[in-house]
């Protein structure tokens, strides 16, 4: 990191940290009482008998945060004991691994089931998948990333340097913990000492490939604005990063319903199998016919033109018109005798 992008990266800190500072939810205590008593008062990660008279050593927390992007309902709550509560913390299920081993299998897989229901409905970034895809392709593109921990980082790019980072927490998380990897040694990012932050800084030109690296890993990535000159957009696909979708039809469609023109796509893979290249090849020659087709068409209106100002019976062309012209046989591959 150079001397320069020192008060950046101190800038692009304190703009995550405060970003990250959302004030949480307060449930109601019916709500929690109503959750508490579905779950026959048990603690939903180690099965723990909960005394519904001494609320206060039991709490009621959703699934996956609402930090984590799903939207605080309560069909996403489950109740937990203070020590797993204290040790799940904001963290997704996946990222805390303990609990796992200590339940029963079915409660597991009742757990991970809202799991995946909640991150349905979250915010996703782009797939790389054409518009009107099938919807069976995108969601199966979505169940791979959530096979990782769901985390939160915010990026931000300028035109010679670009960082990434995130709050730094009381322990690495294994979700925190694959981003580094992929930043560190996947991307040769450099870390960057922070009291409060896990900073990273690399070039510019490395950022999306870094950014689409940890969108695969799950992570919710969120844009950052500073003051300071951003880098130029440019024709990929992938520069679609700050925009998500918590609908998976928008998803597929790769625009909302009120809006008109989709998001950029992946350019199409072309298949090599034999008819398919016989196709473009047959696609090729109809597309040269047609063009020598046009060209004679415009050779044959360029001579009759050309031969009725000779002969009188057309007044000369204007420059303008001349000019004209004379580009449209350019365009045409005419011969001009002048």
């Amino acid at each position: 990191m150079t001397e320069t992008s020192a008060p950046l990266a101190s800038l692009f800190a304190s703009a995550l940290l405060v970003a990250n500072d959302a004030p949480r939810h307060q449930w109601s205590e019916w709500a929690r009482d109503a959750v508490a008593a579905a779950q026959h008062h048990c603690c939903a990660y180690c099965d723990a008998p909960l005394d519904a008279m001494c609320p206060q050593r039991w709490s009621v927390q959703p699934v996956i945060s609402a930090s984590l992007g799903v939207p605080a309902a309560s069909e996403f709550l489950r109740v937990a004991c203070k020590p797993c509560a204290n040790a799940k913390g904001q963290q997704d299920p996946l990222a805390w691994p303990e609990w796992q081993r200590r339940m029963p299998p079915e409660r597991v897989e009742a757990v991970l089931a809202l799991r995946r229901t909640a991150l349905l409905v979250a915010p996703q970034h782009l797939t790389p998948h054409r518009p009107h895809s099938p919807v069976d392709a995108v969601k199966e593109h979505l169940l791979a990333r959530f096979a990782h921990p769901r985390f939160r980082a915010w990026a931000w790019r300028g035109r010679e340097e670009a960082f990434v980072g995130w709050p730094m927490a009381r322990s690495i998380h294994r979700s925190t913990r694959e981003a580094m990897a992929v930043l560190l040694y996947g991307q040769r990012a450099t870390r960057i000492p922070h009291p409060k932050a896990v900073l990273f800084a690399l070039p510019s030109d490395r950022f999306l490939e870094a950014v689409w690296a940890l969108i695969e890993l799950h992570g919710w990535i969120c844009p950052v604005s500073l003051h300071a000159e951003p880098a130029p957009e440019s024709d990929d696909w992938r520069e679609s990063w700050p925009h998500t979708f918590t609908s998976l039809q928008d998803l597929r469609r790769r625009r909302r319903a009120h809006e008109r023109q989709p998001l950029p796509s992946p350019p199409r893979d072309q298949s090599q199998s034999p008819s398919a290249v016989s196709h473009r090849r047959a696609y090729a020659k109809r597309r040269e016919a047609e063009r020598r087709h046009r060209d004679a068409v415009a050779q044959a209106g360029y001579r009759s033109r050309m031969g009725h100002v000779d002969a009188g019976r057309l007044p000369p062309l204007a420059f303008e018109d001349w000019a004209e012209l004379y580009l449209d046989s350019l365009l045409h591959r005419l011969p001009r005798a002048l």
